[in-house]
């Protein structure tokens, strides 16, 4: 089978052509399967153009960019619906709340034998108190991380094709993005499935 190519012609009248596998260097070889349609070693500008041109990255940069859009709409969504509130005070409980987006800090007269965080909440009656004592930040840092990961892999899938220094450090933000979302999906997890008994 041939090797399919096709240009187009960049501002600086040279061209930015697809290339098939045989044609490319070495640092691009890495899926011998997938024949045609490489960029390599386009120009910044060419490169970043590309988004919107059909090659054989495009499905990856966008899929992950689409996921990218879809956790910030949940993320803002999120925060939108849990907006943080004001100070609130239960005078017969002496008991003060502070809002923040990324998490409730509380102060609370209560006897010093009383450390688990259930007896805390047993004294407040009022639901509104209650409801603004869930702590968020554990599922705000689960949503940045999806967030990093899938935006550190669309740009790397978009621009590794640059230059060989470039795809080496595009592989590292991208598998720093990955490390990432492993590290901020186990909070959520520990934080929400201990929440009630912290001191085990």
């Amino acid at each position: 089978m041939g090797i399919k190519t096709c240009s187009f012609q960049c501002k600086e009248s040279a061209k930015c052509e697809l290339m098939g596998f045989d044609s490319l260097p070495t640092f691009l070889k890495d899926n011998e399967f997938i024949l045609n349609y490489y960029r390599s070693e386009w120009p910044w500008k060419q490169t970043i153009l590309s988004i919107f041109s059909i090659h054989n990255e495009t499905l990856n940069i966008w899929t992950h960019l689409i996921g990218f859009i879809i956790f910030l709409t949940l993320t803002l969504c999120t925060m939108h619906a849990f907006a943080p509130l004001t100070f609130s005070q239960s005078s017969s409980d002496k008991v003060m709340i502070l809002n923040t987006t990324s998490a409730t800090v509380f102060r609370a007269q209560v006897p010093a034998y009383q450390t688990n965080i259930i007896n805390l909440l047993s004294i407040m009656k009022d639901d509104d108190v209650l409801e603004s004592m869930i702590t968020r930040w554990p599922f705000y840092a689960y949503l940045f991380g999806a967030m990093f990961c899938l935006l550190t892999s669309s740009v790397c899938h978009l621009l590794s094709c640059h230059s060989e220094h470039c795809a080496n450090t595009m592989l590292r933000l991208d598998y720093t993005g990955i490390s990432t979302l492993i590290v901020t999906s186990f909070y959520p997890l520990v934080y929400y499935t201990f929440m009630c008994d912290p001191f085990v």
